[in-house]
């Protein structure tokens, strides 16, 4: 069977060769892929994503942390794998105070969904030292420090973790924490008055109420960046995300049309002339 293959071949490539008809067109080329979705949104659900992600933010910048995790809770609904939404969500949880189980879940997922945003293990932080009871304070520090590996310029996330440094006795790290969070804002002063504490805790006596004077200073002068816990006081990486266009799909280029400019006649003409 070999052989008669091999000898019958070339003859059929010579009458295919010298054949009248045209070789067959070739095939159409495939279509090509569609876009992947950007971020885990594709494209035709943008504005239904929008929607629950615009009103959750308008509810949490009033406060209402139950109506704006309901809203962010539709938008993660809707696109399980968008960061903002699943980030939004957990900032309202942990500021609703209702089941530091279910913040934590959340602030977990939102970590998982995006390795280099340091937003999730920040407030991870924040809901081991404020929202639980007993707090979690070595597990916090672990956030805090995470943290600030991804956000190095972020004050707030050397403050923290400086702070829950300094609870656990390890007084040395929580100076150069809090000393990394001044050199980045000077007027924490959150950092500089725990600072203060920290260096009589130190045996640098001299230098703690250097650090307290400076504080009071500054308190009187009303040149301290405060915080709190309170939603909007914790620092930037405790809010929610508003500029949500780096987690989008990009939108159709907008209209363009050439203007093209004409004289009118008498078209600077005074009506009362005529």
């Amino acid at each position: 069977m070999r052989r008669t293959r091999s000898i019958l071949l070339p003859g059929l490539l010579l009458l295919a060769a010298c054949g009248d008809d045209p070789p067959p067109p070739p095939k159409p080329a495939p279509p090509p892929p569609a876009p992947a979705p950007v971020q885990g949104v594709a494209p035709s659900r943008v504005a239904a994503v929008l929607a629950p992600m615009n009103r959750g933010l308008a509810l949490i910048e009033r406060y209402d942390y139950g109506g704006a995790a309901t809203e962010f809770a539709k938008a993660v609904a809707l696109e399980p794998a968008f960061y903002p939404a699943q980030f939004n969500l957990s900032v309202a949880l942990v500021n609703n105070q209702k089941d530091p189980a279910v913040s934590e879940k959340a602030l977990r997922a939102a970590a998982a969904l995006a390795p280099k945003e340091a937003a999730p293990h920040f407030m991870l932080g924040m809901l081991l030292t404020q929202g639980v009871s007993p707090p979690r304070t070595k597990e916090a520090a672990v956030a805090f420090r995470r943290a600030a590996e991804l956000a190095p310029g972020d004050a707030d996330a050397h403050f923290r973790l400086g702070l829950a440094a300094k609870e656990d006795g390890r007084v040395e790290e929580a100076e150069r924490e809090f000393t990394k969070a001044l050199d980045l804002n000077p007027f924490l002063g959150a950092a500089l008055y725990q600072r203060g504490l920290n260096r009589m805790q130190l045996d640098r006596e001299e230098e703690g109420k250097a650090d307290l004077g400076r504080f009071k200073a500054m308190e009187t002068a009303q040149r301290v960046d405060k915080r709190d816990i309170a939603y909007g006081f914790m620092g930037p990486l405790g809010n929610c995300i508003r500029d949500l266009d780096r987690w989008l799909p990009p939108g159709e280029p907008p209209l363009r049309a050439r203007v093209v400019w004409a004289e009118a006649a008498d078209a600077f003409a005074d009506p009362a002339d005529g």
